[in-house]
C-alpha cells in the first residue's frame, strides 16, 4: 500500500496508471486455521476495492490478482508459525496443517500467476477480481481444506447442518 500512495500523485497528475496487487483466493474465502492471514487479505482486498472507485475518474485502473495454492515458500512459512498458539486447538490444527501441507505439496509452479500478471500488465481494461489456479473455477480451494472436511464432518451431518458441499463466490466485475 505504501508503494502505491508513492505511485498515486505520478498517476493522478499524468491521468493513467494500472495497480496490480496479489492478494489471495483467501482474501474471497475463509478456510479453516487462517484467520489472521484470511483478515489481512481480506483488508487488502477492501482497500484496493475503494481505491478503485476513487481512482476511476483518473484513468487508473486497479487489479488483484487472488491466486490459490501455488508451490511458494509462503504456505510452508505459514505451517511453521506456531507463537501464541492455543492449546485448545493442537487437534484440529495438526489436522489442517497436515492437509495445507498436502496442498502445497500437491501444487503447481506460480507459473499461471505470472501469466495472469502478464495479461493484466497488456489488458486495456483489466478486470479487478482475477482468481487463479485451481481446477474448479466455482471452487478454487481444494476440498481437502476446507472446514468441514478438515473437521471430518460426514456429508450427511454437513447437511443436516445446512452447509454446502460448495464454496461459491461471486467475481467483481
Amino acid at each position: 500500500m505504501k508503494v502505491t500512495n508513492a505511485l498515486l500523485p505520478h498517476f493522478r497528475k499524468q491521468r493513467f496508471g494500472k495497480i496490480i496487487t496479489v492478494s489471495s483466493i483467501v482474501a474471497l474465502i475463509g478456510p479453516p486455521n487462517l484467520s489472521f492471514y484470511t483478515a489481512s487479505k481480506h483488508a487488502v482486498e477492501g482497500y484496493f476495492k475503494s481505491l478503485r472507485f476513487e481512482l476511476n475518474p483518473f484513468n487508473i485502473k486497479v487489479s488483484m490478482v487472488e491466486p490459490a495454492w501455488f508451490k511458494t515458500n509462503l504456505g510452508s512459512n505459514a505451517i511453521k508459525a506456531t507463537a501464541g498458539t492455543i492449546p485448545e486447538y493442537n487437534s484440529y490444527r495438526t489436522k489442517a496443517n497436515a492437509a495445507t501441507q498436502k496442498g502445497l505439496d500437491e501444487a503447481e509452479k506460480p507459473d499461471a500467476v505470472v501469466k495472469k500478471i502478464s495479461d493484466l500488465i497488456s489488458a486495456k481494461d483489466p478486470k479487478f477480481s482475477n482468481p487463479v489456479g485451481g481446477d474448479d473455477r466455482d471452487d478454487p480451494f481444494p476440498p481437502k481444506l476446507r472446514a468441514e472436511n478438515v473437521r471430518g464432518i460426514d456429508p450427511q451431518e454437513r447437511g443436516q447442518r445446512g452447509l454446502k458441499a460448495k464454496v461459491h463466490f461471486q467475481r467483481a466485475a
